[in-house]
C-alpha cells in the first residue's frame, strides 16, 4: 500500500483497484479490439475445424485411391504371371524346342519380339547351362543356382521365382520355368 491508500476508507480502495483495471478498456479502440476478437474467435474455430475435416476427407479419398491403384496392379501382375506361365509350358512342349531342332533358338527371340513385357526368354541344359537366350549373352551363364530353377529340376513341374536381378537381364525380374517335356528322345532343358 502506498501512503495516500492508507488514509483512503476500505471501499474506496477496492473503488480506485478497480478503475485500474478497468482503465485498459477505456478507449473505444481497445474496447473494438475486443470485440472484433469476440467475434472472430467462432469464425476461426469453424474454419479450423473445416480445414482438420477437408484434410481427413483428402487423406481418406487418396488412401482409397491407393487401395485400388494397388489392386489393379495386383490384378495386371496376375495376368502377366499367368500368360508368361502359358508361355513357358508352350514353349516346353513345342517340338522344335524338345528335340533341338535346327534353328530352335530363334524361336525365342521371335516371340520376345512379340512380347517386349518379357525381360527374356531361353532355354537351359539340364545342368542349368543356358544354351539359348533372346537376349544376346556374353560369357557362359548358369542358372543352377537359381531357386525356379532348383525347383523346376526337383518338381519337373513348372516354378515361379521371386522377383531378384537377372543373370542376363541385369534388371529386376520373376523367372518362370518349366522343364521340357520328357518325351521319349527329347533332351532335357528348362525354358524361362
Amino acid at each position: 500500500m502506498t501512503k495516500h491508500e492508507t488514509f483512503l476508507p476500505q471501499e474506496s480502495r477496492h473503488t480506485a483497484q478497480r478503475g485500474q483495471r478497468a482503465a485498459c478498456f477505456t478507449s473505444i479502440r481497445d474496447r473494438l479490439a475486443v470485440i472484433v476478437l469476440v467475434a472472430m474467435a467462432p469464425a476461426l474455430l469453424f474454419f479450423g475445424l473445416v480445414s482438420v475435416d477437408a484434410y481427413w476427407n483428402a487423406l481418406g479419398e487418396a488412401n482409397e485411391r491407393l487401395a485400388n491403384y494397388i489392386e489393379m496392379s495386383v490384378l495386371v501382375q496376375e495376368r502377366r504371371v499367368q500368360a508368361a506361365r502359358e508361355i513357358a509350358t508352350i514353349l516346353a512342349n513345342t517340338p522344335d524346342i524338345q528335340y533341338r531342332h535346327e534353328n530352335f533358338c530363334n524361336i525365342f527371340a521371335q516371340i520376345r519380339q512379340q512380347h517386349s513385357e518379357y525381360a527374356n526368354l531361353g532355354l537351359t541344359d539340364a545342368a542349368g547351362n543356358v544354351i539359348c537366350s533372346a537376349r544376346p549373352i556374353d560369357q557362359p551363364v548358369n542358372c543352377a543356382d537359381r531357386p525356379w530353377f532348383r525347383e523346376a529340376k526337383a518338381t519337373q513341374r513348372l516354378s515361379v521365382d521371386t522377383y531378384h536381378l537377372g543373370h542376363i537381364a541385369k534388371s529386376p525380374v520373376l523367372v518362370i520355368g518349366a522343364p521340357v517335356s520328357p518325351d521319349p528322345g527329347a533332351q532335357a532343358g528348362y525354358v524361362f
